[in-house]
């Protein structure tokens, strides 16, 4: 089988218009295939690719993806938000988007969130710290209810594969532990307005016993189970550990909002809170074809693959043509622009592109997740001065750039998906997460910790002697591996000293892993 350069006739069959978003497509579902076929090659049921663990974010970028999260209130992708916080006369405007949202929804996104800003601000009850954080995480929860069910859903059911485990081995200290962490789960979630007190009450006295946990050796054993070597046997505590650090990490950002309010007070004496329509979906160009040599062809059009054949064979016995004609074939129709792109491009358009539009002076764009591979890669382009979060590296191949991007941009964007192909056909180490959110799942890992797929800049390019080099942005990120105990942006599932948050009544009236990506949006 040859693997050299497409012939002048298949060349030809892409249109100066649609060339470079053929190519893309066809680099997407050749990673997305290669990674599948690595997955199958290795029995790994449950990536955790960690990009950058040590890397952390400024105190007031952290509290905007806070906000971004709160704005993220229901399960998949559509919701995925992005913010920033713009420098205005008189004040802030905190300035949102997301996927894909009706202006319906976005106008209740941003009543819910001027409502939150505006009760942290201004305290009606003149609560203490510790209460105030509680009605924040009541509010926090409460406005995001469906995305925080769904947790508990899977926690129930993953809770049970534990326990029945270590029944079955006779371990009675943690089948008895983990018995009273499901107790804790089992309570009704109907949310109606007489349930609702009792309900977030549940919901918070849970989040509480996540750090009861610790203290109680569980939250070891967990984070040991989910380091096995057996993927079979590790993937049930891997789903655990990720569930705990979801409803965990809506402790984290309200006691980062309520920080907020006396670290900026400033901030919180005029704003005002605005959002962008969501960009419109695009039709995808369609597959040429979905041979394994003409992907290749298509994604490598300059290129001799030769020499790469015996890894291609390789992967070729674990299914690698079947995977990438899953990718080419069995996905949506229409491509979106990730919000965090579209924030940049809107940004970009009405001139908001220096460091004094910004209220804290750094262009930084928050995000309610790490940013894919994809929107990692669009914002490393040289031309590029804006920051975002650390990327979790899972793939969207149904991801575009704005209309107006300029070729430039698409071909840079290209040149870091050859040479991350080729270091994936090489290395044959998946990289991608099973879930996409920022817990600390690194309890599954399947490569070295520190290592980054990304971090160009301290090898040649294995295509051909380009420049390799990875700018790291102001406020952005570093490739430097974290102090001992550090974790992932901010988020631990069980580890982290907390105190109780009072007992104070609230006191007002009363989404499968498709075949369009690698990982799962949850």
């Amino acid at each position: 089988m040859s693997y050299r350069t497409a012939s002048n006739t298949s060349k030809s069959q892409m249109t100066k218009e649609t060339d470079q978003e053929q190519q893309l497509l066809n680099l997407c579902a050749c990673q997305g295939g290669i990674t599948a076929a690595c997955i199958t090659r290795s029995a790994i049921k449950y990536g955790s690719f960690e990009s950058n663990r040590g890397s952390s974010l400024s105190a007031f970028q952290s509290f905007q993806c806070k906000l971004a999260k709160f704005c993220h209130n229901d399960m998949g992708g559509e919701p995925n938000t992005s913010l920033v916080c713009l420098a205005v006369d008189g004040g802030a405007e905190f300035l949102f988007t997301s996927n894909s949202r009706k202006e319906t929804q976005l106008e209740e996104i941003k009543r819910g969130l001027e409502e939150l800003l505006r009760f942290a601000a201004t305290n009606p009850d003149e609560l203490k710290p510790k209460p105030l954080q509680k009605m924040i995480l009541w509010r926090f929860v409460e406005f995001g209810f469906r995305r925080v069910d769904g947790y508990f859903k899977t926690l129930s059911r993953t809770l049970d594969e534990c326990i029945h485990e270590c029944e079955s081995a006779n371990e009675s200290t943690i089948t008895k532990q983990l018995c009273e962490l499901k107790s804790r789960v089992e309570f009704p979630r109907e949310m109606t307005d007489s349930a609702r007190n009792k309900i977030l009450n549940d919901c918070e006295t849970f989040i509480k016993a996540i750090e009861a946990s610790k203290n109680s050796s569980l939250g070891g054993e967990i984070d040991r189970r989910a380091r096995q070597d057996d993927h079979d046997q590790a993937y049930k505590w891997c789903e655990l550990r990720h569930c705990l650090g979801r409803l965990y990490s809506y402790r984290q950002a309200a006691d980062a909002i309520v920080e907020a309010t006396t670290k900026w007070p400033e901030l919180f004496k005029s704003f005002k809170v605005g959002y962008i329509p969501s960009a419109k979906q695009k039709k995808a160009v369609s597959p040429m074809s979905g041979k394994l040599t003409d992907v290749l062809h298509y994604a490598f059009p300059e290129y001799d693959l030769e020499e790469f054949q015996p890894d291609i064979a390789e992967l070729q016995k674990y299914g690698l043509e079947l995977e990438i004609r899953k990718q080419m074939f069995e996905r949506n129709s229409k491509t979106s622009i990730h919000a965090e792109v579209h924030m940049h491009d809107y940004l970009s358009r009405v001139r908001k592109v220096k460091a004094s539009d910004f209220w804290d002076g750094t262009m930084f764009i928050a995000t309610s997740k790490p940013v894919c591979q994809l929107c990692h890669f669009y914002f490393q382009n040289d031309d590029n001065e804006f920051s975002v979060q650390p990327p979790h590296m899972n793939l969207y191949p149904m991801w575009r750039v704005p209309d107006g991007a300029s070729e430039e941009v698409l071909e840079d964007l290209i040149d870091r998906m050859q040479v991350n192909t080729i270091k994936l056909i090489t290395e044959k180490h998946p990289y991608y997460k099973r879930y996409d959110s920022r817990t600390d799942s690194h309890g599954c890992q399947t490569r070295a910790t520190h290592e980054t797929v990304f971090d160009r800049s301290s090898a040649p390019s294995p295509l051909d002697g380009r420049s390799a080099h990875s700018g790291v942005r102001p406020g952005g990120y570093h490739n430097v591996p974290p102090p001992p105990n550090e974790v992932f942006d901010d988020i631990i599932p069980l580890g982290s000293d907390l105190e109780d948050y009072g007992a104070v009544g609230d006191g007002r009236t009363s989404a499968p892993n498709g075949r369009s990506m690698i990982g799962v949006a949850n």
